[in-house]
């Protein structure tokens, strides 16, 4: 768990609330706790503020492509070849 989900639900906050606190859309809460979206300065600073943390407790900095959903696609993906005869068509 995060902390995000962590520190919102110990306060017993929904992610209604929590969107009524800080204007953050309740989809864009949840990609976040599910580290399937990264939050933006403003957004990080919205949610320390509503939860009353600092904002380096709450997201600490975190190695790269830490998340499995965060693999590096660019250098996994094969490179695809079309022959001029596949153009033509």
């Amino acid at each position: 768990m995060n902390r995000l989900k962590e520190m919102r639900t110990k306060k017993g906050i929904s992610q209604i609330q929590l969107f009524s606190m800080t204007g953050i859309h309740m989809a864009t809460i949840s990609y976040i706790e599910r580290q399937y979206l990264p939050a933006s300065e403003p957004q990080k600073e919205k949610f320390a503020a509503a939860l009353g943390v600092k904002k380096s407790w709450l997201f600490p900095k975190a190695k790269a492509n830490s998340h499995p959903s965060r693999a590096s696609f660019s250098s996994e993906l094969p490179m695809i070849q079309i022959s001029a005869s596949a153009k033509e068509k």
